[in-house]
């Protein structure tokens, strides 16, 4: 590693610089307009993929999830299938239990943790499009297994899969 280059608006929060420099073992350069530099590097990218522009060096741009994707559980808490920061294309399942035929799965996007609890309104989470599901059919014990499975593309779309005894839904949406 030759240079930390700090860009984009995080790179104005003073204690990003110093959680680089404590990662990193060097001070992130601060020579560059971090705004400029988002534009310019979107700028070169489009040349490079273009045709306009070639260079020598192998560049690897890798499209990451920008937060956490999940679920609000049991309680509102948030359960967590993809971490922030994820490289994609990604793919989380998690198996949930129920002892409802109709329930509504609710996918979030936020900064928070598991077991974080999800505030109608907070810029914390932010709700996307539920799911309703019913028919769900219970087991003798009056509960079913839910699969829950996300995946994020290089595009970051969201597709949400959900089966369970008597169900099958799959949604796709922006998030």
């Amino acid at each position: 590693l030759d240079r930390t280059i700090m860009i984009g608006g995080s790179s104005r929060i003073p204690i990003m610089h110093q959680i680089v420099e404590e990662e990193t073992g060097a001070q992130p350069w601060a020579n560059a307009d971090p705004d400029l530099a988002v534009c310019r590097g979107a700028a070169f990218l489009a040349a490079m993929e273009d045709g306009r522009v070639e260079t020598k060096k192998e560049i690897v741009i890798e499209e990451v999830t920008a937060h956490a994707l999940g679920l609000k559980a049991a309680g509102d808490k948030f359960s967590p299938l993809i971490p922030g920061n994820r490289p994609a294309p990604v793919e989380a399942t998690k198996i949930y239990t129920t002892n409802s035929a109709s329930f509504d799965v609710v996918p979030y996007q936020g900064q928070g943790r598991r077991g974080d609890v999800i505030v109608e309104g907070s810029d914390k989470f932010i709700k996307l499009k539920p799911i309703h599901i019913s028919g769900v059919e219970l087991g003798p014990e009056g509960q079913a297994d839910v699969k829950v499975t996300f995946s994020v593309n290089e595009q970051q779309i969201l597709s949400v899969k959900i089966e369970a005894p008597g169900v099958y839904e799959q949604r796709q949406m922006e998030y």
